[in-house]
């Protein structure tokens, strides 16, 4: 017998199933791979057109793309949430083992004014809130192995550059340590140079001209302590230095200023390729205009004019090279083989900037100058130490601080003390190249340049000491120290 209420019920039980329909049971049912798989084909399309190290990767990094494309694409068809697709992405860019290679939530490290952080601080900002404003901090740069009671130490063990010396082998050595190449992270001396800094403004120091000129205030201060240092080490009769960068992540390139002082060893540069793009197409014809600015002037001198006629085609080149797109992309299908072309613009730059040496001209007053050689921007530096020197380096010493061991290494200036360095080379050029992944939203950076060895070879393999330290993983602070020491020993033994 069938009414109005049996009506009713049919009706409810139809609307029952049709909203069972539009809500999944489980979240398997939710999930779908495809946004994924097209995420990993973005993620795909930008590594093989646009990282610095991807050759590298495919002929000197052991990277087999095809089977890191079928793991990633097996991974996201496997996944039942969302959570374990994004997984599945992460692990593509873990398998490249690249420090500057990364994936992250969209908007993460971004600052300043247009990024959400703080507005400038102006001449009247307090210097503690100036310093949390601009980004400065205080930071851990004590020792990371234990010298043992031989230590004497010249500075406090909380000092920002801390110091010391000891006595091995019938001499005295001295060791300095430079935990990181990031200014920001020596906040210690910012208040100080900000009272001093901020008696030049006008306004707020809201945009890069002002905050890179208090970064050279910062640097100015570090560069004196770490000459102060040396002076303290020399009064104690030191015979030779080590300049300890164990577990220094990199960051700015104060490397250049830093390093001529430690050695009267004039200090070349290497080469610098970078990458097929429109970013670097950008930053060549920045470089160019201000040439053209200079060689627009009618007081240059025969030998300035000449330089830089030189190095303006050698940056038309670059523009021209920077925008001759390569993709990659059929090696994660048929394997690398033979390359159809390069991701690199080459024999363009050097590491110091667009000459490999200071220039042999007067550049005061140049639009260039900084451009020709980076270390300009620092000054004039005495050499502070003339004597052996080496550096102590571990597998987290990376970025910046393997282009420092280079450095002084590739120009025979230093001997390498430790374990390989991480193996990250060259990273971000005036801000770098991102890429956000349309379904996920994961920010891609990717490292723009590559920094080779002095005949042949690049950073990303990681920077080889002279005299390995096999650290073994769970020692203690002091069992590494005693590593550390015995090899000192056979240094100085052998000087």
């Amino acid at each position: 017998m069938s009414g109005p209420s049996s009506g009713w019920r049919s009706l409810a039980v139809i609307l029952t199933c049709q909203l069972c329909l539009a809500c999944p049971a489980d979240d398997r049912r939710a999930f779908s791979p495809l946004p994924y798989l097209a995420d990993l084909a973005q993620l795909e399309s930008f590594t093989a057109g646009t990282y610095a190290n991807f050759e590298w990767a495919l002929s000197e990094g052991g990277l087999d793309p095809v089977a890191v494309h079928g793991e990633a694409r097996r991974a996201i068809l496997a996944a039942t949430r969302d959570e374990e697709a994004a997984r599945a992405l992460h692990g593509f860019v873990d398998a490249f083992g690249d420090g500057h290679f990364l994936l992250r939530p969209e908007g993460v490290g971004q600052g300043g004014p247009d990024g959400g952080g703080p507005a400038g601080p102006g001449p009247e900002t307090p210097a503690a809130e100036a310093c949390s404003r601009l980004g400065y901090e205080e930071h851990d740069h004590s020792f990371r192995l234990d010298f043992g009671d031989g230590l004497r130490p010249v500075t406090p063990s909380e000092d920002p550059v801390p110091a010391g010396w000891l006595g091995t082998g019938g001499a005295r050595v001295g060791i300095i340590r430079i935990d990181e190449f990031g200014a920001n992270r020596f906040g210690e001396y910012c208040p100080q140079t900000w009272e001093a800094y901020r008696r030049q403004l006008d306004g707020a120091c809201d945009d890069w001209p002002c905050e890179y000129g208090f970064r050279l205030a910062i640097v100015d201060r570090l560069l004196d302590e770490i000459a102060g240092r040396i002076t303290a080490l020399e009064e104690h009769g030191i015979t030779a230095l080590v300049v300890d960068i164990t577990g220094n992540g990199g960051g700015s390139d104060w490397i250049h200023p830093t390093a001529g002082m430690l050695t009267e060893t004039p200090l070349a540069g290497n080469g610098r390729s970078v990458v097929r793009h429109p970013h670097w197409r950008g930053i060549f014809g920045e470089m160019a205009a201000d040439v053209d600015r200079d060689l627009a002037r009618n007081d240059l001198s025969l030998e300035q004019r000449r330089l830089l006629e030189e190095v303006r085609a050698r940056l038309e080149a670059g523009m021209v090279e920077a925008a001759e797109a390569c993709d990659l992309s059929s090696v994660w299908e048929e394997g690398p083989g033979e390359l159809p072309c390069t991701l690199l613009v080459r024999d363009k730059l050097f590491t110091t900037g667009l000459l490999a040496a200071p220039p042999p001209i007067d550049t005061e007053g140049l639009s260039a100058r900084s451009s020709l050689y980076k270390a300009l921007d620092y000054g004039q530096r005495a050499i502070a130490w003339r004597g052996p020197l080496a550096v102590l380096t571990d597998h987290d010493t990376a970025s910046a601080s393997e282009l420092f061991a280079a450095l002084l290494r590739d120009n025979d200036a230093a001997t390498l003390i430790g374990e390989r360095t991480h193996g990250t080379g060259c990273g971000y050029s005036n801000g770098g190249i991102q890429t956000v992944l349309e379904h996920s939203r994961l920010e891609v950076w990717l490292p723009d340049c590559v920094r080779h060895r002095r005949g042949g070879g690049s950073e990303r393999a990681g920077i080889t000491a002279d005299l390995p330290i096999e650290w073994i993983r769970g020692q203690t602070a002091r069992e590494k120290g005693a590593r550390f020491l015995a090899q000192i020993e056979r240094w100085v033994g052998a000087l």
